[in-house]
Parts: C-alpha cells; structure tokens; sequence
C-alpha cells in the first residue's frame, strides 16, 4: 500500500508545476510585442500586462486570444513587465530598450521546451524505488 502511495506521489508531483507562465517583449520596429503563454504552449487568453519604470505604470492592457498584446515603443530604458493570467498564474520580466533593440530574459522557445532531463531523472527515481521495493518485499518473505 505504500508502494502505491509513494509511486502515485512520483507520477503527480511534476504535474503540481506542470502550468508554469512566461511571459515573452520583442520589439518591431516601433512597437513591442508582449506575448503570454504557458508552459504547455497554450496562449494566457485575457491576461493582465502592466509595463512598468520603477513604481510607474506607462502601459497596460490584455492579450487577446493569441495571448498577444502591444504597445508603442518606450523611452530608452530598463521596465518590467508583469503578466497576470489569474489564479495564482504571475510572470514578470525584465524589457530593456535600446536604441537599437529591446528583448525579455527568456525567449518563448526556450521556456517552452520538453524538460528531457528532467523527465528522464524522474524516470530513474521511480525505477529505483520499484526496485528498492521489491528488495524489501523479497527479504520481507524469505524470514521465518
């Protein structure tokens, strides 16, 4: 019993965080693109954008159903942009503009792609406690 018990808790736990939100500023031309999304890929429909220089609001909106919303380029600078899609989902990143370009921490693709790593360690875990398991259950039924 358990071993169900700490097997269901292997399988479940990566999906606790499995709803991750990232938020993603590129600019074109003379506006910049905020784009919201999870990290399944889906677009964070109706979430809340706010622009923001310190304490100062200088833009705001929602993303439309691609998860996308825009704004007109800002002075030269460094703000923070901050997503909230709601239910606890919160992301925030940092936008510096240049004169040349502007860009976020962490691009969509790089937040978006399969965790190989971690899915194969998480393989390797439970392969060994399945065979912790029935080390303990076969020295349990050789006692007299």
């Amino acid at each position: 019993m358990r071993m169900r018990a700490l097997i269901t808790l292997l399988i479940l736990a990566p999906l606790a965080v499995a709803h991750g939100l990232g938020v993603e500023a590129r600019r074109h031309g003379a506006v910049v693109f905020i784009e919201g999304f999870f990290d399944d890929d889906t677009p964070a429909i109706g979430a809340v954008v706010k622009v923001r220089d310190g304490d100062r609001v200088i833009a705001e909106g929602v993303t439309d159903p691609r998860g996308a919303w825009s704004f007109p380029v800002p002075a030269p600078g460094s703000y923070r942009v901050t997503l909230d899609a709601g239910s606890g989902h919160l992301a925030t990143a940092t936008l510096r503009i240049t004169e040349v370009e502007a860009a976020t921490d962490t691009t969509r693709a790089e937040y978006t792609r399969t965790p190989w790593l971690g899915i194969l360690t998480g393989l390797a875990m439970i392969a060994a406690a399945a065979w912790g398991a029935r080390r303990i259950k076969a020295r349990g039924s050789n006692r007299p």
